[in-house]
């Protein structure tokens, strides 16, 4: 618990992004977990934080920007994990990000997908779904297969509108390891995280990544 307690102290401690002249996010944060802008080939532009032995790829909603998991990529690096944060949330971006940490040896790779990105998350686990570790959603979207057995955790705000379909989904989900997890509030995606119910759910998503690996 007090391990938990650190990480997520040190997740609200960060500095938050700043948009490059190119429009692109740099990120500055103020822990021993510096980011480094990166390009993966296939994939394009991203953010890495950490190098640990368990891979975890970050994929925003529309309308928000990469460096807006500064933050939380800088407490789940501190737990030891190498996060890589995508510019492009679509399927192929992501399975080349995951076989881009698989080549630098880290062999099981977790996904946290908010908003619309979950539908690259179902596509993917459809098709290739020993890829994922596991996966985690927050506010996913209505109508997407969920039927692929790997692991997974279904997260929205009571209040907002996904919440029904974050239902459905940990209700009708294939395979035996998936959660649901409804906070309080009316946030949406990545704004859950900086809204009064944030922590509760960063400390859902860190005990979910702890138990699995």
């Amino acid at each position: 618990m007090r391990r938990l307690t650190v990480l997520l102290a040190s997740a609200t401690l960060l500095a938050a992004c700043t948009a490059g002249t190119d429009g692109s996010a740099t990120v500055a944060p103020a822990s021993g977990w510096p980011a480094s802008d990166i390009w993966v080939p296939g994939a394009g532009a991203a953010i890495v934080w950490g190098d640990g032995p368990y891979g975890l790829v970050l994929l925003h909603g529309p309308g928000e920007q990469v460096g807006a998991w500064s933050a939380q990529a800088a407490a789940f690096a501190a737990d030891r994990m190498t996060v890589v944060a995508l510019d492009a949330t679509d399927t192929d971006a992501l399975r080349t990000a995951i076989v881009w940490l698989h080549g630098r040896d880290v062999p099981r790779v977790a996904v946290l997908a908010v908003g619309a990105a979950g539908g690259a998350v179902a596509e993917l686990g459809a098709t290739d779904p020993e890829l994922i570790d596991q996966a985690i959603l927050v506010s996913p979207p209505a109508g997407l297969d969920w039927t692929a057995a790997l692991p997974k955790l279904f997260a929205a705000s009571e209040g907002e509108a996904a919440a029904s379909a974050a239902r459905e989904a940990a209700a009708q989900a294939g395979g035996t390891w998936n959660a649901l997890d409804v906070v309080s509030g009316s946030a949406s995606g990545l704004a859950i995280f900086a809204s009064p119910a944030g922590s509760d759910l960063m400390a859902a998503v860190l005990r979910r990544l702890d138990e699995r690996r």
